[in-house]
């Protein structure tokens, strides 16, 4: 477990819970959370993706920091420390650790750019080398780029910090890979970083332990331009799907609680796919602003009556855009899991 050194002292209960849980599934846990290691740095994303101080002029950062591109390496060496015995299968990211950054993807069709991605971390064998910094290049202005704002696009430049890298490079993946991360998200919620945090392990805890049990059960949404969901028979059974608006499911008197929702498409929160009224849309960059679209933020912890969730459409992959929208920087992603009664992934 690698754990934000900003957060760790404030969740010493809750990691300590989660430890437990994971030695209970049959784990043997190593720990970097400034108790039994080193705690990790975290992300400064004003200063290495762009800086929103002024959200009417956000400014798009052409380059990262070295204490960025130091901490990255920082992270890869408590990884690699304990991998030495080859008994490492899996980490979890907890908390904003830093952010690695590779690619000039366009999965959406919205522009190629930097993505996101801990696979880097989860490489084993993957150096900065490897995964290279001097081919990608990508920038954008900072007026309107395909009626987008252009710093809503992270850039890719040779030597930038940002790896080259489409896909994993070599030999692909020697590990498993998860993030635990509620930060950015005051915008959206009433609660702080550190309670959302909390709330999560709670949930997650009395999940593990059967405190609370879902049905056997899972929900599908398509808007438009949707594609396919995950085939749940295999694991559900036939005859375990629904399908229908996850607002509405989730908003009965006595919802259904499922194992898994799945939702594809558009999903712009203002869009109305379906029915919906917009407040639980799992959208894409014109996600609506505080100015034009206020009523939405009080009704952001509509509750997700689903354990393990997923969405597919624009902007979602790129996980760590916190400031796309112009007046705020609600994150869509990460925004069901702090808010449900039930939800543990996302």
């Amino acid at each position: 477990m690698i754990v934000d050194e900003t957060v760790a002292q404030d969740l010493t209960a809750e990691l300590g819970q989660f430890k437990q849980d994971m030695i209970g599934d049959g784990w043997t846990v190593s720990m970097h959370d400034g108790i039994e290691g080193d705690a990790a740095p975290r992300m400064i994303d004003d200063d290495n993706v762009w800086d929103n101080t002024d959200p009417n002029n956000a400014v798009a950062m052409a380059t990262t920091t070295t204490q960025y591109r130091t901490d990255l390496q920082t992270v890869k060496d408590m990884i690699a420390a304990d991998a030495d015995d080859d008994t490492l299968k899996a980490i979890v990211i907890i908390g904003h650790v830093t952010v690695p950054y590779s690619g000039t993807t366009s999965y959406d069709n919205h522009g190629g750019r930097a993505m996101p991605t801990d696979q880097y971390y989860a490489d084993l064998d993957g150096t900065p080398t490897t995964w290279g910094d001097s081919s990608a290049d990508v920038s954008y202005p900072t007026t309107n780029f395909r009626g987008q704002k252009g710093w809503e696009f992270t850039w890719n430049t040779p030597g930038d910090g940002r790896f080259d890298a489409n896909f994993v490079p070599g030999d692909g993946l020697e590990l498993s890979f998860g993030r635990i991360d509620m930060a950015n998200l005051s915008t959206a919620f009433t609660s702080c970083e550190t309670d959302l945090l909390k709330s999560y392990f709670r949930r997650n805890h009395n999940y593990r332990t059967g405190l609370f049990s879902p049905e056997n059960k899972a929900l599908l949404q398509t808007d438009s331009h949707g594609g396919a969901h995950p085939d749940f028979t295999t694991a559900l059974g036939s005859g375990t799907a629904d399908t229908a608006n996850w607002y509405t499911k989730f908003t009965d008197t006595g919802p259904t609680h499922y194992l898994f929702a799945s939702r594809t498409g558009s999903s712009t929160l203002h869009s109305f796919d379906n029915g919906d009224p917009g407040p639980q849309k799992l959208g894409s960059y014109n996600v609506g602003d505080a100015t034009t679209y206020p009523q939405q933020y009080g009704q952001r912890e509509t509750p997700v009556h689903a354990v393990f969730t997923m969405a597919g459409g624009s902007f979602m992959g790129d996980w760590n855009n916190r400031s796309i929208v112009t007046y705020n920087n609600i994150d869509y992603l990460d925004a069901p899991a702090p808010s449900s009664a039930d939800c543990v992934e996302f």
